[in-house]
């Protein structure tokens, strides 16, 4: 055998290609483990006792030699003596770098052989955990890591480094080995293209490119993580994304240079992982320049990966298989699309991303998947989307760009390259959102075709549900959602994608409802993060889903995704619970949203939901909750929002008779026992459940203080409270909502306020084109309403104000429940007519006009509807003893739908020529009504009916409510003429002469002065002249039909003085007394103090006992000879003020038939007066209609 002395390895190593070079290497090859472990002895030997000869530096390489030409490398390594020299090496590494050593030549190149040598150590394939074990205890990769500042030694160290290096990533890592290999990466931009150096910074580049690999993952400990994260936010990682840009550039210039190309391939894939280890590295990429370049980049390679495609289609049809061309592309793409996506995700919401980079990257990326072959591409199509540079057909594939889509197979497409993908459409979702709008509105009809097509191959090739493309596409189809041309083609899409077109997104937003449904609301850390999530998603499918209910085709989609299965009771929460959480109750408003604006789509839809789906109680449930809470600072959007979403989805069914029906008369579900509070609430007295009172609820908030809180309403949720009239007027079509609420007289009193609030406030504000409704659908009347006529009609209800609109949407309402013939008979017999009207009476002292013109208006809707039935009905009772309460309060229901005095002689038989108590007309019974108690039939007990009187009081008071004006401007002028005269009486003179007066009703003389009564009475004028015996007497004068009271109460008027005004202390009674008194003694200066005094406080609001005086007036003023009292006579004394009292009396007749005097009058059953108190009511009527008709002459 050859010798394998130390001298002849050596010889080898300076001649290799030596004859005898050849035989040593052929012998070393051939040698056993013994002889190797002899020659290694003799090396080591050497190596601890150094001499000249051998000097360190020969001594390694002869190593280095064995260690590469051995081929017993599994027993070599295994020796100790093997073991021996490696730790000798080390600790030849192991004197460190200093400044004397790198100047030291011979050093240099003893260290450059022992690296080398450890280098082929590591290389070896076998090289087992000991060894390994002894370089990382002596820090041997420390070492050579440093002696990479050697530029002789760089390459050397950089192969070694390579070697093993995933073994010794987590110490290389933890020897700065970042920031050493920044070093030599950042000579790039200085490099020129062809400079040996570049290969070196490429081996540099390929180390980091590993170690940055194991930083990230997951095997990484803390510390190597630490690291990482420590050089990305270091000044040195600076110029290394510098040298990637240069790269980048290189790159493009010369895409063909392999070392360009490698480099630029590493540095990119360390830039993308700084940018994953943190989102710091971002911002280096972000600034104009560098976006540049990994925006053309990414173009390029865009470019080269379909032309590939193309080749393939071309040479080998249809399959895509893998190559290293593009696979290297296909990587690349991956890095530089997860750089975009760091810059995205990490500038894109603080505004550092320019919008145009967004805007054309999306482009870039909008075009290559078109491109892709999903669907065929039209080069106009490619103009419209494409960016300056990248929008024709020939930048992307040149001259020859004809080629068929359809023999492509997508499928080995996405599988193939399955992690680009997902990384690439990440990216791309994420630049979609930043994009300007006016481009996503653009390409969305475009891309949704690719994500329709990409979504159908992948179900063709039966890919799992979870693959991490699928769930790409499925966020750019809940993205797109949003936009028209993008729900058109899902819409049109097969249906076998609707689990993946529309599933998704409608579990997103279901996943919000039922959150709570098993789980604890209160809750914090990461859970409240978590499910913070979960409700901002569930809001954002609720949105889109919204968005596409626009068209009906995705409507039908919907439906068949499972959308529908969200409307459960049982995923409706607790007050309480909704409350504690702003973001859950803004999910059940976009709920609501959705659900109506689904309904108002579709009847099919509307369909299932009253039957399958019953989502009555679900709205009524809300509703209640809304209800029952108090508005807050936190709560009142939400609510006010769930609200108008509930009320919406109610009127979505404003076209479906028999849904409107059903939600009169839901059945009752099943709940806890806990969660009975709203059924009870909304049940009828038919055991179902129904939406009226609930709605109600919203239009007559806190019922104990509505007026305050209906003022706040209008005020601050306009919208809301008009969403609520239009649901009610919408139910109020249904009779079943007449019978439920005519019942319920405080409800429709209620209403009627709530209907004049309206009135009033929107006639305070600017009806302007600033105060435009915010509703974005209109709402149309009944089916009997709608025609022609009504389209100027609807149009011009858009242009009123919300709360006009609120006004004559629950005036329509209103109407149509009280004047629906399906209910008259109700109508008639519940009263209901009285109940409605009462907040709508008003005083001559009052005056409101806003309740005088609605009065009026309201008596005219149910006039023009149904007068002509009630005078039928009233015709058909009369006489009929079985009918007397529908006969009466048909003449009540009569009264109100005649508001035209015209009609009045006709229509009511008010005249006044004919004994009005007796007539049978409408006026007469309602007289009778007013005046008489119902007897018992052959019996005189009194039937027990408290609702006639005060019926019919009302019903004369709101008919006569149209002569008040007139009532009041004439009661003005009595008043004047009545004081002029009074200031125009002269001053009584005093005089000294005394006269003894007596009544027959007491003993005991009254004394007075005589002028007084000479110069004010025309009685006490005669008396007291010559011409009569009582002069010349001087005994008391008798006097007769008057009391002793009466007298002194009449000669303290006498002596006041004739410019004295009475007292508004005096009372009624005394008053009464004195007129009567200066009627009897012909006293008219005492009887114009009495008359000015009673029309002064007979419209006194401080008054209480008014009302009663005006009834003691008639009483004790009448003309008992006269039919009518005395009122149209010309003649009798008190004509003037019975006309007084007759007009308060009237104009507030419901009080007045609770006074004293007036009840005392109907029990004391005078027909006569009660007779007289009728006809005076009618003459007064029948005048005043004279003077008004003579007026308008």
């Amino acid at each position: 055998m050859h010798d394998l002395s130390v001298t002849a390895i050596h010889h080898a190593v300076q001649l290799p290609t030596d004859p005898a070079s050849i035989r040593c290497q052929q012998a070393l090859a051939e040698a056993n483990a013994s002889t190797i472990d002899h020659v290694l002895k003799r090396i080591f030997s050497h190596l601890r006792h150094r001499n000249d000869r051998w000097p360190p530096r020969r001594l390694f390489r002869c190593l280095d030699y064995i260690a590469q030409h051995c081929r017993s490398e599994n027993a070599i390594l295994q020796l100790r003596s093997f073991r021996s020299c490696v730790k000798a090496a080390l600790d030849q590494l192991a004197q460190g770098t200093t400044e004397q050593r790198l100047r030291n030549e011979t050093n240099i190149e003893s260290i450059h052989a022992v690296i080398k040598f450890i280098g082929s150590v590591l290389e070896h394939r076998n090289c087992y955990d000991v060894l390994l074990n002894d370089i990382r205890r002596s820090r041997g990769m420390m070492y050579v890591l440093q002696w990479t500042a050697c530029p002789r030694l760089e390459s050397t160290c950089l192969r070694t480094l390579v070697a093993k290096g995933k073994h010794f990533a987590k110490d290389l890592v933890a020897y700065d080995a970042f920031w050493i290999l920044a070093n030599l990466v950042n000579r790039v931009p200085d490099l020129p293209t062809n400079d040996p150096k570049v290969h070196l910074c490429v081996k540099a580049a390929r180390i980091f490119e590993n170690l940055m690999s194991f930083a990230k993952s997951p095997q990484a400990d803390l510390q190597s993580r630490e690291k990482a994260v420590s050089f990305v936010r270091s000044v040195n990682f600076i110029p290394l994304a510098r040298s990637w840009q240069e790269s980048s550039s290189n790159f493009l210039q010369h895409p063909a240079n392999s070392a360009t190309r490698k480099l630029m391939h590493s540095l990119t894939s360390i830039v993308s992982s700084c940018i994953a280890i943190s989102k710091d590295a971002a911002a280096s990429f972000s600034n104009i320049e560098a976006a540049s370049v990994w925006r053309s980049t990414l173009s390029h390679d865009m470019k080269a990966f379909l032309n590939h495609i193309r080749q393939q289609q071309q040479d080998q049809p249809p399959f895509i298989t893998t190559n290293i061309a593009m696979d290297e592309i296909a990587i690349r793409m991956l890095r530089i699309a997860r750089i975009a996506l760091g810059v995205a995700v990490s500038s894109g919401k603080d505004g550092h991303y320019r919008q145009s980079s967004a805007d054309e990257l999306t482009q870039d990326i909008t075009v290559f998947l078109l491109l892709l072959g999903f669907d065929t591409v039209l080069p106009e199509h490619i103009a419209i989307l494409g960016s300056p540079v990248t929008g024709s057909m020939h930048a992307w594939f040149g001259e020859y760009y004809n080629f068929d889509h359809g023999i492509i197979n997508k499928a080995a497409l996405f599988k193939n390259y399955q992690d680009f993908f997902v990384v690439l459409l990440e990216c791309y979702i994420q630049h979609v959102q930043l994009a300007s709008e006016w481009l996503v509105s653009r390409i969305s009809g475009y891309i949704s075709y690719f994500l329709t097509n990409a979504m159908a191959t992948l179900k063709d090739d039966e890919q799992p549900d979870t693959s991490p493309v699928q769930a790409r596409l499925e966020k750019l189809v809940s993205y797109f959602l949003y936009y028209d041309k993008a729900i058109q083609v899902f819409a049109t899409a097969p249906t076998h994608l609707n689990d993946t077109i529309w599933s998704p997104t409608i579990q997103n937003a279901m996943h919000g409802l039922t959150l709570y449904v098993d789980n604890d609301i209160d809750m914090q850390g990461e859970e409240k993060h978590k499910h913070s999530a979960v409700l901002y998603k569930a809001r954002r499918a609720f949105s889109a889903l919204r968005a596409a209910t626009k068209h009906p085709n995705a409507c039908a989609r919907m439906e068949q995704a499972g959308a529908l299965q969200m409307v459960n009771i049982n995923y409706i929460p607790n007050r309480e619970e909704l409350e504690q959480s702003v973001s859950l109750l803004n999910v059940y408003a976009s709920f609501t949203h959705y659900i109506a604006a689904l309904a108002r789509t579709m009847a099919l839809i509307r369909v299932k939901l009253r039957q399958d789906f019953p989502i009555g109680p679900v709205i009524m449930k809300l509703l209640w909750q809304a209800n029952q809470c108090t508005f807050n600072e936190n709560t009142t959007t939400g609510w006010s929002h769930v609200v108008s979403g509930c009320l919406m989805v109610v009127s979505a069914f404003e076209f479906d008779s028999e849904s409107l029906q059903k939600w009169l008369s839901w059945p009752v579900p099943s709940v806890e026992q806990d969660e009975t509070g709203w059924i009870s609430t909304a049940l009828t007295s038919s055991n179902c459940l129904s939406i009226l009172p609930v709605v109600l609820g919203v239009l007559l908030p806190e019922r104990n203080n509505w007026r305050e809180s209906l003022q706040k309403r209008i005020s601050n949720y306009e919208n809301l409270l008009l969403h609520a009239v239009i649901a009610f007027n919408l139910l109020s079509m249904v009779p079943e909502a007449g019978i439920q609420l005519l019942r319920d007289h405080e409800t429709i009193q209620h209403l009627c306020e709530t209907l004049m609030e309206l009135e009033k406030h929107a006639r305070s504000i600017d009806c302007s084109s600033d105060a435009m409704p915010k509703l974005v659908y209109d709402v149309k009347l009944d089916e009997q309403e709608e025609n022609q006529d009504n389209n100027s009609e609807r149009i011009s209800l858009l242009t009123k104000s919300p709360i006009m609109r609120c006004f004559d949407m629950l005036h329509r309402g209103l109407v149509r429940i009280l004047t629906s013939r399906d209910n008259m008979n109700l109508i008639i017999t519940s009263n209901v007519l009285t109940a409605f009207f009462q907040p709508l009476c008003t005083s001559m002292i009052e005056m409101d006009s806003f309740k005088l013109e609605l009065s009026r208006m309201l008596c005219q809707d149910i006039s023009d509807e149904r007068l002509g039935d009630y005078r039928r009905l009233f015709q058909f009772t009369v006489g009929d003893d079985n009918a007397t309460k529908l006969h009466e309060l048909c003449a009540v229901a009569t009264a109100y739908a005649c508001p035209n005095a015209g009609d009045w002689d006709s229509v009511l038989g008010i005249r006044a020529g004919e004994e009005v108590i007796q007539s049978k007309s409408v006026f007469g019974a309602l007289c009778r009504m007013l005046v008489y108690d119902l007897l018992e039939q052959d019996s005189d007990s009194v039937y027990e009916a408290p609702y006639r009187r005060p019926a019919a009081a009302q019903a004369i008071e709101v008919l006569v409510q149209v002569l008040t004006p007139q009532w009041v401007a004439d009661r003005e002028d009595i008043v004047v003429q009545l004081r002029q005269r009074i200031r125009n009486h002269p001053v009584i003179e005093d005089a000294d002469d005394m006269v003894s007066l007596i009544t027959h009703c007491s003993n005991d003389p009254v004394t007075t002065r005589r002028a007084p009564l000479v110069q004010q009475s025309t009685f006490f004028a005669a008396l007291f002249s010559g011409e009569y015996a009582e002069n010349a007497s001087g005994n008391p004068i008798q006097l007769h039909d008057i009391t002793n009271h009466a007298l002194t109460m009449f000669l303290d008027v006498i002596n006041r003085g004739g410019d004295a005004f009475l007292p508004s202390s005096m009372s009624w009674c005394d008053v009464a007394d004195v007129l009567l008194a200066a009627d009897r003694f012909g006293s008219e200066s005492v009887r114009i103090l009495c008359e000015e005094w009673i029309s002064r406080n007979l419209v006194n609001k401080d008054d209480s006992e008014r009302l009663d005086g005006a009834m003691l007036l008639f009483r004790r003023c009448r003309d008992p000879g006269a039919l009518d009292a005395g009122i149209s006579s010309d003649v009798w004394p008190f004509q003037k003020t019975l006309v007084q009292a007759f007009m308060i009396t009237m104009s507030e007749l419901s009080a007045s038939t609770k006074t004293a005097q007036f009840n005392k009058m109907v029990q004391e059953n005078d027909a006569g007066e009660l007779s007289s108190f009728c006809q005076g009511m009618a003459v007064l009527i029948c005048s005043s209609i004279r003077d008004i008709d003579h007026s308008d002459l």
